[in-house]
């Protein structure tokens, strides 16, 4: 049997392996992505305004290349600062099922 056959997706219908992997993950877990098209803006000058409700922007970015990107530029030389261990939040706190993950 091929991977069409048993997943009903089909690889050649993706430019990237990435792509690919990630439709098959949510295919096989089942999971419930947030679209992007529910949330609502809500700023002066923009049609349907309602002042009576919290301004609200929506950013979205797509960003390409990162990789390439990351490993032309310059490796740090200084500017390093040491963090306070105290002032950290304890990650063993976060529960493994919350829904964001804050400390």
């Amino acid at each position: 049997m091929t991977i069409k056959e048993v997943f009903r997706l089909d690889p050649l219908n993706y430019i990237t392996l990435p792509s690919f992997a990630f439709d098959m993950a949510k295919k096989m877990t089942k999971v419930k992505l947030e679209l992007f098209h529910k949330a609502k803006a809500n700023f002066l000058r923009m049609k349907g305004y309602n002042k009576h409700k919290t301004n609200k922007w929506l950013l979205y970015l797509d960003a390409n290349n990162l990789y390439e990107w990351a490993i032309s530029q310059y490796l740090p030389t200084g500017g390093f600062w040491w963090l306070d261990l105290d002032k950290l939040p304890d990650i063993r706190s976060i529960s493994p099922t919350a829904k964001q993950g804050s400390a």
